[in-house]
């Protein structure tokens, strides 16, 4: 916990600006498209049921959405596809198996591209915009409750650049976008 406090604390640092704070200043969504955000996953309190989807969730599964996270740190990467969280981690799945410290409200992105070019890691908040499912499974036998296809570069208009301290992915990296940092606007390219 020491160490997320120590990450939240530089990224701050960085960009002026806490994660709440650069999700005020995004850029307005694409027609088409819908808000989510990691706290709209499941109803809260958890009950005796655990965790419940909510309906925004439920209702936005085959639909374009945009969501604000960070990309998981994975000592293990499927090719094409990453996780994204609510707060910056750093999961090792090799040590804790499952039961590593990955919150509940997380997305499998998945990256189109090149299936034997690995996405690189990206830190710092990125702003993605893709086709929303949910349920237990996907197609091709990856577990995961909430997965996102995301937008290929021709679903995606290109927008002027903004002003961000996180690293920005190689030209031939995934369609993934640093969040803007400032009143800029910026969407994933």
């Amino acid at each position: 916990m020491e160490e997320l406090a120590q990450v939240l604390d530089k990224e701050k640092a960085a960009t002026g600006k806490t994660a709440n704070e650069v999700a005020k200043d995004l850029p307005p969504l694409p027609e088409g498209v819908s808000e989510l955000r990691f706290d709209e996953f499941y109803k809260m309190p958890v009950g005796p049921r655990g965790l419940e989807p909510t309906e925004k969730l439920l209702s936005l599964s085959g639909k374009r959405v945009r969501i604000l996270g960070y990309m998981a740190n994975m000592q293990l990467r499927g090719n094409r596809q990453m996780l994204l969280a609510p707060v910056p981690l750093k999961a090792q799945p090799l040590e804790y198996g499952q039961a590593d410290d990955i919150p509940a409200s997380h997305v499998l992105v998945r990256v189109p591209g090149n299936a034997a070019q690995a996405v690189p890691y990206t830190p710092g908040l990125l702003l993605l915009t893709g086709r929303l499912t949910v349920g237990g499974r996907s197609l091709d036998g990856e577990n995961a409750f909430v997965r996102l296809l995301l937008d290929s570069p021709q679903e995606t208009p290109p927008a002027p650049a903004a002003t961000s301290t996180a690293t920005p992915a190689p030209p031939q990296a995934p369609v993934t976008a640093p969040a803007p940092t400032s009143a800029a606007t910026q969407s994933a390219q």
